[in-house]
C-alpha cells in the first residue's frame, strides 16, 4: 500500500516554530545532519525555505527532491524497526519504543483526514471488499472533495453519497439549473478526472491551486465560445464534381505533389474538351521544392501547352488557393516566387480568352493523379488524345 499525504490548509510557520522547540530536547542531529537547536537559531534565515518546502510536500502529495534525500534513510530505520508490514494508519504503539516514535504515533490521528492511499504493488489490496473503492471515485477522492467544496462553496450532503445517475440528474440534465451552474460542474468534473488520470498513470500530482486555474480557464473558454452563436460554424453537405466547360472552351486542370514540404516535388494536370474529353495531359518531375513551387510550375507548363496546341479559350482551374491569390492579386517584388508568378502572368496577358479560379480539392482528381506519377521521371511527359506516350525535352 502506498499512502500520499495531502491536506487542504496551510502549515503556518508559527505551527514549525513550536514543532522545533518541541525537539530541542533531542540532542541528537536529525536526519539532515543538523541539530534542532540550528533551527532555532538561524530561523530568520532558513524559515521560509523551510515553510515553503514543508507545504508544497503536504499539498501536492510529492516530497520535493531536497527533502526526500535527507529523509529517506531515516524513513527506512523507522520502517524496518517499527512498521514492517503494518499499515501505518493502525499501527501500534510498541512498548520499547523510542520517543521520537511515540512523538510520531501520536500525530497520527490527526493526519488520518489528510491521507490517500493507491494501488501500488496491489499485494494488499481488496477491490471488492475495501471501503475507499465505490460507486463513484471521484466524488469520494479526498482532494476531488477538497476541489468541489472550493469551487462550489458549501455541497449539499447528497452531492458525496448519491450514485452516478442520480448526481448527473440532480447537478447536470435537471433543465431548472442554471446554465452557469451546470457549465461550472461539467467543467469541475472533467478537471477531476485528468488530474486523477495524470496522478495515476503518469504519477503527476496536479496540485488543488493549479487544478482551480485550469477550472477557470475552461469555463472562460466555453463561455466565450457559447456567448456568439452566430458566429458558430454551420457545415452542409456540398456535393463536388469536375465540370465540363462551356461550349467551344477547352479546361485545364492542374495540380503539384511534394513529399514533404520542401520534398521530391513533382507536377500534373491535363487539358479537357467541352465534352469532358481527354485531348492532352502532361507530368513532370522538379526536385527538392515546396508545395507552393510545385504547384506554381504545374500552372505555368499547364498554360504554356495549352497557348502551344493552339487553344485560345480557355478555363484553367487549380486547388492551391495560394497560388490563385497570388497571380490575381499582388505578388510583392521580395517574394520568392515573384518571377514565376510574373512568368505565369505573362503567359494569362496573351491574346487568347483565359481564365484563372479555384477549385476544390475533390473535383481536382485527375490531376492530383498525373502529379503523382513517374516519382523518378526528369523530364516532361505528355500524354496527346492517341494515347502516345512521349518524352519533350
Amino acid at each position: 500500500m502506498v499512502y500520499s499525504l495531502l491536506l487542504s490548509i496551510l502549515i503556518e510557520p508559527w505551527e514549525l516554530l513550536i514543532g522545533i522547540k518541541i525537539t530541542l530536547l533531542c540532542p541528537t542531529p536529525g536526519p539532515d545532519g543538523f541539530q534542532p537547536i540550528f533551527y532555532k537559531k538561524f530561523w530568520h534565515v532558513v524559515g521560509d525555505s523551510v515553510y515553503n518546502m514543508v507545504n508544497r510536500a503536504f499539498l501536492t502529495g510529492i516530497c520535493p527532491m531536497e527533502l526526500a534525500e535527507t529523509l529517506v534513510l531515516w524513513v527506512k530505520v523507522l520502517q524496518d524497526k517499527y512498521v514492517r508490514s503494518q499499515p501505518l494508519l493502525t499501527i501500534k504503539l510498541p512498548s520499547n519504543a523510542s520517543s521520537c516514535w511515540k512523538a510520531i504515533h501520536r500525530a497520527i490521528p490527526f493526519l488520518k483526514d489528510g491521507f490517500a492511499w493507491r494501488v501500488g504493488d496491489g499485494r494488499t489490496i481488496s477491490f471488492w471488499f475495501d471501503r475507499w473503492v465505490g460507486e463513484a471515485p471521484l466524488q469520494h477522492c479526498l482532494w476531488a472533495k477538497s476541489f468541489w467544496h472550493q469551487i462550489l462553496g458549501n455541497t449539499p450532503g447528497c452531492f458525496f453519497s448519491s450514485s452516478i445517475d442520480d448526481w448527473l440528474n440532480m447537478h447536470i440534465f435537471d433543465p431548472s439549473l442554471p446554465s452557469t451552474y451546470v457549465l461550472n460542474i461539467v467543467t469541475g468534473a472533467w478537471v477531476v478526472w485528468c488530474a486523477r488520470n495524470k496522478d495515476v498513470l503518469q504519477h503527476e500530482a496536479i496540485p488543488t491551486f493549479a487544478q482551480r486555474q485550469w477550472h477557470k480557464m475552461l469555463i472562460t473558454d466555453c463561455s466565450l465560445a457559447f456567448s456568439h452563436p452566430t458566429f458558430l460554424r454551420h457545415t452542409t453537405n456540398l456535393w463536388i464534381s469536375w465540370h465540363c466547360p462551356p461550349l467551344g472552351f477547352v479546361k485545364l486542370n492542374v495540380d503539384g505533389s511534394a513529399l514533404g514540404n520542401p520534398g521530391d516535388a513533382r507536377f500534373g494536370g491535363l487539358i479537357r474538351d467541352a465534352y469532358g474529353r481527354w485531348l492532352i495531359g502532361f507530368s513532370g518531375y522538379i526536385g527538392h521544392a515546396s508545395i507552393l513551387v510545385a504547384e506554381l510550375q504545374a500552372l505555368r507548363h499547364g498554360l504554356t501547352l495549352a497557348w502551344d496546341r493552339g487553344y485560345r479559350r480557355i478555363v484553367v482551374e487549380s486547388d492551391s488557393q495560394d497560388v490563385v491569390t497570388l497571380v490575381l492579386t499582388s505578388c510583392p517584388h521580395s517574394h520568392p516566387m515573384f518571377l514565376l508568378v510574373e512568368d505565369i502572368r505573362t503567359l494569362l496577358a496573351r491574346d487568347w480568352c483565359c481564365s484563372l479560379q479555384h477549385i476544390f480539392r475533390e473535383a481536382n482528381h485527375c490531376a492530383d493523379f498525373l502529379a503523382k506519377q513517374a516519382p523518378g521521371l526528369r523530364l516532361l511527359l505528355q500524354d496527346d488524345q492517341r494515347s502516345v506516350a512521349f518524352l519533350r525535352c
